[in-house]
């Protein structure tokens, strides 16, 4: 499962990390830290990766067969 660790976003943008995410599961309330659902969560890592700030931490080892097929990164 990935989780947000709130007091590393500084909660001041869009998050970048929300548009890559193929379930859904990441989403944000104004320009807050973001929230992962987790029963949408699949936990491929994409937004772990993508995330500028290290605040979505994947708990699973890396799926770098997601990573490697997202044109996007």
């Amino acid at each position: 499962m990935t989780e947000v660790i709130k007091t590393r976003c500084p909660g001041d943008h869009i998050c970048p990390a929300i548009r890559l995410c193929p379930t859904g599961a990441l989403v944000q309330r104004g320009l807050k830290a973001p929230d992962i659902i987790p029963e949408k969560c699949i936990d491929c890592g994409i937004c772990s990766y993508y995330c500028p700030y290290n605040a979505l931490v994947s708990t699973s080892p890396p799926r770098r067969k997601w990573l490697d097929s997202c044109p996007s990164l």
